[in-house]
């Protein structure tokens, strides 16, 4: 592939997902038009992927891939876009959002980002600014947004997903989530997608351990459904099949929650003429004694 951008631009190329067979195939980024052009990038000479992504210092880029006859792997997906010179190229955060003191992208520029709900923020910066004004470049690299195995969550309301989300999970996976909510509330979880290998398992635990009563246990697909915890605890465990590898979007869960009124307090009893109520207990739960006295 030949990348031209307009007369006066330069090019960004960012690494959406590069997976190719080891030492067969191979990833080629020139700096120019032909074959002959310097090498920016070249897969077989690194180890990691630039998170930062590459800069062209021309108009052009040329790109080159070549496969092993012998077996089929993922393959590479590239996002690229042409910049003025003279400004910053334009950020971007997948599964994110950005806001900016200068959508031109020019000197001094300053760009905040953030992920949505279910995501957790890695690598780069949660600010960068458009700095060097011979050269101008971001500060920072752009922050990935990505689903992650296990966490902590104490917001009244929030989303779980499976690592990787919307892609496959991998196997021979063990994540552990907790979600704590205030103490006189409790919590619904929202299954608005399971779909999960056959050996797969995804367990919900009523408390804030791995010892509390199984609230409820699934593996394969299951329709969109709900789920109350008793308490303001909830811990979701997902175990995914060692020897089974999973495929494609849409593959994994989608869990929201929510902090919910609890349902085992009684009503309220009426105060009495010529007497006075006490309680045991602030809310009228389960096992609360209320004593009248004249």
């Amino acid at each position: 592939w030949v990348l031209e951008a307009p007369q006066g631009h330069k090019l960004h190329v960012h690494f959406e997902k590069v997976a190719l067979a080891e030492d067969d195939d191979r990833l080629l980024i020139k700096n120019g038009d032909n074959i002959d052009a310097a090498v920016l990038f070249d897969s077989y000479e690194v180890e990691y992927l630039p998170i930062e992504g590459l800069l062209s210092t021309s108009r052009h880029l040329f790109i080159e891939l070549t496969t092993d006859s012998a077996g089929t792997s993922t393959g590479a997906a590239l996002r690229y876009q042409a910049f003025t010179t003279g400004h910053c190229y334009e950020p971007f955060v997948r599964y994110g959002n950005l806001t900016s003191s200068d959508n031109s992208w020019a000197l001094g520029a300053l760009v905040e980002f953030g992920c949505d709900p279910g995501y957790t923020m890695e690598q780069g910066s949660v600010t960068i600014e458009c700095i060097n004004p011979n050269n101008p470049q971001w500060n920072d690299t752009e922050p990935a947004c990505r689903a992650v195995c296990s966490g902590e969550m104490t917001d009244s309301a929030g989303v779980v997903l499976s690592p990787n989300w919307p892609e496959a999970y991998d196997k021979g996976q063990d994540c552990i989530w907790g979600i704590h909510v205030e103490e006189d509330k409790r919590i619904m979880l929202d299954i608005r997608v399971l779909n999960i290998g056959k050996n797969d398992l995804l367990t919900f635990y009523d408390g804030d351990d791995l010892t509390a009563k199984v609230l409820g246990q699934y593996k394969g697909s299951k329709s969109h459904f709900k789920l109350y915890t008793s308490s303001a605890d909830v811990t979701i465990q997902f175990q995914s099949d060692p020897a089974t590898e999973v495929y494609g979007y849409g593959n994994g869960f989608v869990i929201h929650f929510f902090e919910v009124t609890r349902n085992d307090t009684c009503p309220e009893l009426p105060e009495i003429t010529n007497g006075w109520k006490s309680s045991s207990h602030p809310d009228l739960v389960q096992g609360t004694v209320v004593t009248y006295q004249c």
